[in-house]
């Protein structure tokens, strides 16, 4: 971990840097450094990443007696995504439209499998009658490409505006062909509502093709949160994405931090009191009422890969306030969209009816920002809906122990009604 803090310390001394401070030697020098560090980082060395095969969905789903398909949809780009399905429940054929889950930030389409089946959210729509799709963005786990591997820097040459662009239609257009279906319902945590917002404001077509929509922590906005993405605009983002393309081929190490996090709770274990250690090492997740085995399972898939311009863009976007496209900074913006700022996502043109969902607790989309997304958008009927315990946060959604009597089963509930 002495490497680690090392290179967090160059990241942010070499992210606010201007261009104009740093001749042709230092720029040398700077790259030699840091592509030792990232060789020093990268697995087997220090951070192994050994897949475990049994975590990924199709497997978890037929393990506990569902019947599971996975399916690969390949985007106008080139990028290969898996998405699992879940045709119907363990005794029964599906009765209602397709359902399509989307992941949040540094997660993937596992995420959803975190708790007990009787408690998952997958497992829940199935259960009752729904045909579950649950999908992943490129760079998640176990995605791909047509041409470049996860090792070259054109594989990470993409931001979230290239996830909504093309992976967002890709897997909604591949659903409804498969299923014959003329629109389905969606159900999107953190980045994943972010996606939809984003996706369907850019491309008012995509409205008729859902019916509605369910968002856990939905935010285009995050400006009022306590994060460590709040810390992201401090930095020169523009930089950062240069110094992670050096290190990274254009990837965040954040899924390098399993291994740490994963022996952080051996440690924990080891001296009695895992709750309480590991609670300080997971910011936003509230450890006293998360099942450790859950902790565990977590673990295996957490965080996920995440390309270092969707982590810039983000961060934009707080230090901004706006839901934009990325800023290539004044000349580069002129080039890409003939303005000198980012163009912006006009929340208006969504007329699906949408539920937000927020919890009083939640550090990464506070209330205020969940419900001032809600409220720009562009059907009257789209409200806010707050979880029932005063101390829900942003990670709850997806492995408190509750989570399907305070959340899921009012998703369910939602998508029933007419």
């Amino acid at each position: 971990m002495k490497h680690c803090s090392h290179y967090l310390l160059i990241i942010l001394i070499l992210s606010n840097l201007q261009n104009t401070q740093v001749n042709g030697l230092i720029i040398t020098t700077i790259n030699i450094g840091l592509k030792w560090l990232g060789h020093l980082l990268s697995p087997p060395r220090i951070f192994p990443q050994d897949r475990d095969e049994s975590a990924l969905p199709d497997a978890i789903i037929r393990h506990n007696g569902y019947p599971a398909e996975v399916h690969q949809v390949e985007t106008p780009d080139g990028h290969i995504l898996p998405i699992y399905r879940i045709p119907h429940g363990k005794n029964r054929t599906s009765t209602k439209e397709p359902v399509l889950l989307m992941p949040g930030i540094i997660t993937s389409a596992t995420f959803y499998f975190s708790l007990s089946p009787e408690k998952a959210l997958p497992f829940v729509l199935s259960n009752a009658g729904y045909d579950v799709w649950i999908g992943n963005y490129r760079g998640c786990d176990a995605t791909g490409h047509k041409y470049y591997s996860k090792k070259e820097l054109k594989y990470w040459h993409f931001g979230v505006d290239e996830i909504v662009r093309y992976d967002f239609p890709s897997i909604v257009d591949y659903i409804l062909k498969t299923t014959n279906n003329s629109a389905i319902s969606y159900v999107g945590h953190s980045l994943g509502t972010t996606m939809f917002f984003m996706a369907l404001a850019s491309q008012p077509g995509y409205n008729q093709k859902f019916r509605k929509m369910a968002g856990m922590a939905p935010g285009c906005y995050a400006s009022h949160g306590k994060s460590m993405l709040q810390y992201m605009p401090l930095i020169n983002l523009r930089q950062f994405v240069t110094i992670m393309d050096i290190l990274f081929f254009g990837e965040t190490p954040a899924s390098r931090m399993r291994e740490p996090l994963s022996t952080s709770m051996a440690f924990c274990r080891l001296i009695g009191i895992p709750k309480t250690c590991f609670g300080t090492l997971l910011k936003g997740f509230d450890i006293s009422r998360i099942n450790m085995t859950v902790i565990q399972r977590v673990l295996k898939h957490l965080p996920a890969p995440i390309s270092a311009r969707s982590l810039a863009q983000l961060g934009q976007m707080i230090g901004s306030d706006r839901c934009q496209m990325y800023d290539f900074g004044r000349e580069g913006n002129m080039r890409r969209y003939g303005t000198t700022s980012p163009r912006l996502y006009y929340l208006k043109n969504i007329t699906v009816p949408c539920m937000g969902m927020y919890g009083l607790r939640d550090d990464v989309i506070p209330p205020v920002d969940a419900k001032r997304t809600i409220q720009e958008l562009g059907n009257r009927k789209s409200f806010t809906y707050q979880v029932k315990r005063k101390d829900f946060t942003h990670s709850d959604f997806m492995v408190d122990d509750e989570a399907k009597i305070l959340v899921y089963d009012k998703i369910v509930e939602y998508f029933d009604s007419v």
